[in-house]
């Protein structure tokens, strides 16, 4: 080299090249530098190989550089901050999330066309004690009446907004995952783009490798991810625990709405639909439990969010009466469906208590079990039904054996092992206007009549059609109230005067309709405190507002941990505007200098031409 003058040039040249490669990566950097997910490029620049001209000295060796090289061009990222980032932003999502969802729900409650429930419950409320007042006075009754019907509209409009917030989050829930799944195929794409150029070992795809980034970035706002880079350049992506991207292949989730209409998200490749009539479906979450821990990392995602905001069953007052530990359940854990069942836990109470002061029941009269039919529940199309656990649900009759008596349906009691039924209380109820019994209820079944008239032991009774939980339309629920037609039509025949037919007026009766706003009741579950209505539905409200005020909590303390994360990342990956412009001035002088080098060589060969 030394002895070719031209190897001045090739000095100049790699300078030259070193210089505009630099320049070039430092502009590229200078117009990303808004660009979101952006990773930075730092040039390394080094010494090319030196070529030795002299080996006979003893102490060193004479040697002539060739110039100057690219080295390498740092594209650097902190691989434990962006699994931190990702980690924390995801959890920030899931409590955001569900703030969101606290938020439409409170304002359901507080806002109902222009009228807050607490208006109607505390109007219907007034208008019992003007009642208990006089229980004769037609005016009284009738605005009983009048505010009854209110309140079951209203809160049948609260209920079916709840239900209908739900459904919003069935569409979202189906949207996700679409989304989700649109990531996937993404990152396959990029997969399978990125091994192509980085196959030969000397090109990396920077811009394809900040397109993955940013992708497992929105992803793991969805959901709690696991990804790995192996070998040939591919990722590969849990999603939840399952694999989701391997290299480029994706295992894309689908949703199903079950029974109850609730959207589902399911693992495609792991469900099995061999049976097309009772396919068995791989849920990406376990829809049994579906409880939330920051230790065990199972408050991550949107996905998540939404079902534990909407809940996996539709719910009424016996999610809670039938339960011992209701605070550990599914209902109780999810936000719609606890609000729900607490509702309609507080309508279910108003309207049996006012109903059994009205018309009164007798206590269980148990019935020989011997004499007892058991004939099995089926649906519509003859299939036999079971409960939750799935125990087989049976249909109970009796018949005492006296020749002209009833056969009447009976109800088991679990807590005795018996069989009984319940009738109306004729010796301690009131009638109406008309002395005619059984006194009428003023909350009725939309499907299901308060009594059945029979004959027991040769004499007439009505007897109690009692609550089912497997049957919701013998069931006192929100969505299938209705007020007592009869007394629609007239209000005088709510019960008031003593049915011996001297017109007194029962008084005690009224106080007792008045005192069912003073007493307290046991609304079920695990609650060891026992509220009256008015302070039960205010604890309604106060678990909505403490939910929501732990989730905004959750979300504004998550968001500045990320926010903090993010801004140690951007040290890292950012483009710094000042960084790049100083860099650029140093390079382009580099530029001039080699260019200037080589017109002096230039110079001196043409020079040396013309003496020689």
């Amino acid at each position: 080299m030394a002895s070719n003058g031209f190897g001045s040039f090739w000095v100049g040249t790699s300078g030259l090249q070193t210089a505009q490669a630099s320049m070039n990566i430092t502009a590229n950097n200078l117009a990303n530098l808004d660009t979101t997910g952006y990773v930075r490029r730092q040039v390394l620049q080094s010494d090319k190989a030196y070529s030795v001209i002299n080996t006979g000295q003893a102490t060193a060796l004479s040697q002539v550089g060739t110039g100057v090289t690219v080295a390498d061009v740092v594209h650097t990222r902190d691989l434990f901050l962006d699994k931190y980032y990702r980690t924390e932003s995801g959890r920030q999502n899931f409590y955001d999330k569900l703030y969101e969802a606290t938020t439409e729900v409170e304002t359901i409650f507080q806002e109902l066309e222009g009228s807050e429930f607490l208006t109607t419950l505390t109007s219907f409320y007034e208008a019992m004690s003007e009642l208990a007042k006089d229980p004769s006075d037609s005016v009284n009754q009738n605005l009983v009446v009048q505010k009854a019907s209110l309140l079951i509209s209203r809160a049948q409009g609260v209920y079916e907004s709840l239900e209908e917030y739900q459904e919003n989050l069935n569409t979202q829930v189906e949207d996700m995952v679409e989304t989700i799944n649109s990531l996937g195929e993404q990152l396959a794409e990029l997969n399978l783009q990125i091994a192509k150029v980085e196959a030969g070992g000397t090109e990396t795809a920077y811009d394809l490798r900040d397109e993955r980034d940013n992708i497992l970035d929105e992803l793991a706002g969805y959901g709690n991810i696991e990804y790995k880079e192996l070998l040939d350049s591919t990722v590969t992506v849990k999603f939840e625990g399952t694999v989701f991207v391997d290299g480029k292949n994706v295992d894309e989730l689908a949703t199903y709405r079950d029974a109850q209409g609730y959207s589902i998200p399911y693992w495609t490749d792991l469900s099995n639909f061999s049976d097309k009539s009772n396919p068995s479906y791989y849920t990406v979450y376990d829809m049994d439990n579906l409880s939330y821990d920051t230790e065990k990392n199972t408050d991550i995602g949107e996905l998540k969010a939404l079902l534990v905001a909407r809940g996996t069953d539709a719910t009424d007052y016996s999610d809670i009466l039938n339960v011992s530990d209701y605070a550990s359940t599914t209902t109780a854990n999810c936000l719609l469906t606890d609000v729900m069942a607490r509702l309609d836990n507080l309508i279910h109470t108003i309207v049996t208590e006012v109903n059994n002061i009205f018309s009164p029941l007798t206590d269980k009269q148990y019935v020989d079990s011997s004499l007892v039919t058991a004939t099995a529940r089926t649906d519509s199309l003859g299939n036999n039904l079971y409960d939750d656990d799935g125990n087989q649900l049976y249909d109970y009759t009796y018949n005492s054996g006296i020749d002209g008596d009833s056969t009447i349906s009976v109800a088991y009691d679990e807590e005795t092992g018996e069989y009984y039924y319940r009738t109306w209380d004729e010796e301690n109820a009131d009638l109406g206007s008309t002395l005619e019994g059984p006194g009428e209820e003023l909350f009725s079944r939309f499907a299901t009549d308060r009594y059945t008239t029979a004959t027991i032991n040769g004499e007439t009774v009505y007897v109690y059609n009692e609550e089912d939980q497997y049957d919701t339309t013998t069931m006192y629920t929100t969505e299938d109230l209705v007020v007592n037609s009869a007394l629609l039509a007239d209000a005088t025949l709510l019960p008031y005067q003593y049915s011996s037919g001297s017109g007194d007026v029962d008084m005690t009766m009224a106080a007792n309709l008045e005192a069912i706003w003073s007493d307290t009741f046991d609304y079920g579950g695990d609650s060891t405190q026992e509220y009256g209505i008015m302070s039960y539905y205010q604890n309604i409200i106060d678990v909505i507002a403490n939910k929501g005020t732990v989730y905004e909590s959750q979300s504004s303390t998550l968001e500045a941990t990320t926010e903090s994360i993010d801004n140690q990342r951007q040290q890292i990956i950012a483009v710094s505007s000042d960084e790049e412009l100083s860099n650029m001035i140093r390079f382009q002088n580099a530029y001039n200098a080699a260019s200037r080098y080589i017109n002096v060589i230039n110079e001196m060969t043409e020079i040396i031409a013309g003496l020689i």
